[in-house]
């Protein structure tokens, strides 16, 4: 059990957050960061419910999130790990 608590504790040690804000009328979201690699387990997370990307695609250095346009601006977290 020790080792399964463990590797969890590590595990969040490696995420990172990041934020970006999908402006209103826009489609398309950049997040560029270095802790982002192709490897990445990514978690994507919206400021409005049953909102979600259509598209994601991730390169060494950024993460790039395709939406429906939105009447209001709408707040994205990234959870990198």
């Amino acid at each position: 059990a020790s080792a399964i608590k463990k590797n969890a504790g590590d595990i969040a040690k490696l995420s990172y957050f990041l934020t970006g804000t999908l402006t209103a009328g826009e489609t398309t979201l950049t997040i560029s960061n270095s802790s982002i690699t192709e490897d990445s387990i990514i978690d994507i997370y919206t400021n409005v419910y049953g909102v979600n990307p259509s598209e994601v695609t991730v390169a060494d250095g950024s993460i790039t999130l395709v939406f429906d346009a939105q009447e209001t601006d709408l707040g994205v977290k990234v959870r990198v790990m």
